[in-house]
């Protein structure tokens, strides 16, 4: 229920949401698929792993397994292993290209290319609602 109604007030108010753990914080712009992929690399530095249940979109259908995996790390966080790959893999994240944005079957999506461990890599957003979502990676 209380993420139901997190979600509820992420649609209906806004734009932007700040996770906070101890005395640092990220706010999520919404709008922005940029702050949405910088997110994960914010909870890989810090362990601040609630923030990434924000980041699936408020539909099931609308993002793959891999990235229900990302936003449900949250609830893993004693899967030391799954927690450790997470870090190693997003910890030195960052977005390297221009974001590019396309329609597919009616619904806006954004590509965030950025670097993931060894490789480049693609992150997939939808836009729901008005908001950006991770989708695919």
């Amino acid at each position: 229920m209380k993420k139901f109604l997190l979600i509820m007030m992420i649609l209906i108010s806004g734009k932007s949401i700040a996770v906070a753990q101890g005395n640092t914080s990220y706010d999520i712009d919404f709008t922005s698929p940029e702050s949405v992929v910088n997110a994960i690399f914010y909870a890989a530095q810090t362990g601040d792993f609630n923030i990434l249940q924000h980041l699936c979109p408020p539909i099931a259908d609308a993002s793959d397994g891999d990235v229900k995996d990302l936003c449900s790390l949250s609830e893993m966080h004693d899967d030391q292993e799954m927690v450790d790959e997470f870090v190693a893999a997003f910890k030195d994240g960052y977005i390297n290209g221009p974001v590019t944005y396309r329609v597919y079957q009616g619904y806006q999506l954004a590509e965030v290319p950025f670097e993931f461990g060894p490789r480049d890599e693609e992150m997939s957003l939808v836009k729901l609602y008005g908001n950006w979502y991770l989708a695919d990676y």
